[in-house]
């Protein structure tokens, strides 16, 4: 289960998706692991996840 504990957090994030999801071959990936949110942006499906991005705390 994941917890939203911070609601700028999730404004950043939805702010970045909906910047980039207007590109059709960009995907964006993001996971949250001890209180911190880490994202990643995969320019092509078929390779390999970039290196995720600490972007918040």
């Amino acid at each position: 289960m994941v917890a939203f504990w911070d609601s700028e957090a999730i404004e950043e994030l939805e702010s970045i998706y909906n910047y980039y999801r207007k590109t059709a071959t960009l995907r964006i990936v993001y996971q949250i692991e001890n209180n911190n949110i880490y994202i990643a942006a995969i320019w092509d499906v078929r390779q390999e996840p970039s290196k995720l991005k600490k972007i918040i705390r």
